[in-house]
């Protein structure tokens, strides 16, 4: 039997009543890049991610980049958290899957 393990939240948007003052309300994709490299993450996986929709609120990592097992070729499986349904983005090896939260 296989067991799903999730090693990384990435909280891009956070939800109203959690604001602070000065921070930035929208993570850019270039901040979810670097996070993503500190990680350990290949900068050659990372080179195609795509924009992120402005309504994310979250991405998890999963599949071999997760677990810890990737393999040079491996790609890059992201699920991102939205309020409502859209399709799936597929950019070089960066694929990202969205859920609602209904």
């Amino acid at each position: 039997m296989y067991h799903a393990r999730l090693r990384y939240l990435i909280f891009v948007h956070r939800p109203r009543g959690v604001w602070t003052p000065g921070a930035r309300r929208n993570v850019t994709r270039d901040d979810v890049v670097r996070v993503l490299q500190g990680m350990g993450i290949a900068p050659n996986v990372l080179g195609s991610f795509p924009e992120l929709p402005a309504e994310i609120e979250g991405l998890l990592v999963y599949g071999s980049q997760a677990r810890g097992d990737a393999v040079p070729g491996s790609d890059l499986d992201l699920l991102g958290l939205v309020n409502a349904p859209r399709p799936s983005i597929h950019s070089g090896d960066v694929n990202i899957s969205f859920y609602t939260r209904d």
